[in-house]
């Protein structure tokens, strides 16, 4: 059994997993089965009861393919359950997994996004200005649900988990529940990871502070905090839509959080935290988003948040470059161009004159 530092009582969390494009659903539908290979747990939880909750950003009923692998998820469990607790089930689809213990339930929510909200673009600005909306209203209508609606006053906190969210290290769950109770303890608002990567670091200082430290969406939202409350009716708000449209979530939190913090009247008002309130300190998730990542890199985190297009040896071998600086004019490397590698280009730069030139080499039979 678990004990916590703070011996405090049970609580309810959820795992709450988003999906829109057919790409998503597939990761959907793969991570059945990596989560039996990365697994959520070793045992289940008698200290929180864990739900997942996989939400779709249109209407599931109206997609054939998203609905039957989640279909095939909430049956799977249900027949789980049915089968440890009566030695029988009567549920006749479903795919029954392992990790699925770890977990109190299993359920489905449709966004029901229209398609002028349902819009998404990892490029951001550059092509579609209102590229943020379609997370942004997912974002909004499971926050609706906790605070409001299906889920009111159910849980005590979720971690946005998105497909691009990916375990690496078992006992990933254990590791989110222990963070949500420390959360709870310190009365910590949202506590995530700011971007590890290095594809800011030419241009960081002309970037906002706002933007550099900002926490990545894949976090864990306390619902019991009140600051947490305030930023999503803040970020909501009817009368302000410019900022549901044109800025990420995560990136609008952190400005109003930070706003709050060095006394802006427009926020301070409802500030009643503290510098941990807003908390980067996890181990659950870490957030690499696109930059380019070797599987053999030690990740510190439960959880990579950076697609696994991303991944070093996932990349087609003619999108790869290879660079090579000479420092003199000896040439051993030109010996070890001819042999096996996955390199289709090598551009070489030297530390003293010569002239350009480009030369082909036949790779060994």
């Amino acid at each position: 059994a678990k004990v916590w530092a703070g011996g405090h009582g049970h609580e309810h969390l959820a795992v709450v997993r988003v999906f829109s494009t057919d790409e998503e659903v597939m990761l959907l539908n793969m991570s059945k089965m990596g989560w039996d290979q990365t697994v959520p747990c070793t045992s289940k939880s008698n200290m929180s009861a864990i739900d997942l909750i996989l939400v779709y950003s249109k209407d599931l009923s109206g997609n054939s393919m998203a609905n039957e692998v989640v279909m095939d998820m909430v049956n799977g469990f249900q027949m789980k359950m049915d089968m440890e607790m009566y030695g029988s089930t009567n549920v006749t689809m479903g795919t029954m997994y392992d990790w699925m213990e770890c977990f109190s339930a299993i359920k489905s929510m449709s966004a029901m996004l229209n398609p002028e909200q349902d819009v998404y673009d990892s490029n951001g600005y550059t092509t579609n200005k209102h590229w943020v909306s379609g997370p942004n209203h997912v974002f909004k209508k499971i926050l609706d649900a906790m605070y409001m609606g299906e889920y009111m006053d159910m849980y005590d906190s979720f971690f946005l988990m998105e497909m691009d969210a990916v375990p690496i290290k078992d006992n990933w769950l254990d590791q989110f529940e222990m963070e949500a109770h420390e959360v709870h303890d310190n009365d910590q608002a949202v506590r995530g990871s700011q971007y590890l990567g290095d594809k800011w670091d030419l241009f960081k200082q002309m970037m906002p502070v706002y933007l550099v430290e900002h926490i990545n969406g894949n976090a864990i939202y306390n619902l019991k905090n009140s600051w947490t409350k305030y930023l999503y009716q803040a970020f909501t708000m009817a009368g302000d839509a410019s900022m549901m449209e044109e800025m990420a979530f995560d990136v609008a939190f952190a400005m109003m959080t930070m706003a709050a913090e060095s006394g802006d009247p427009m926020y301070a008002a409802n500030w009643t935290g503290n510098n941990m309130t807003y908390n980067t300190h996890t181990m659950l998730v870490g957030n690499y988003a696109n930059t380019l990542l070797n599987t053999s890199f030690e990740f510190g985190s439960y959880i990579r948040h950076g697609s696994s297009k991303n991944l070093f040896e996932n990349l087609d071998d003619d999108k790869v470059t290879l660079g090579v600086a000479y420092f003199d004019h000896q040439g051993h490397f030109m010996e070890t161009v001819p042999t096996h590698h996955p390199f289709k280009k090598i551009l070489g730069i030297t530390y003293f004159d010569q002239p350009n030139s480009t030369m082909k080499i036949e790779a060994p039979g």
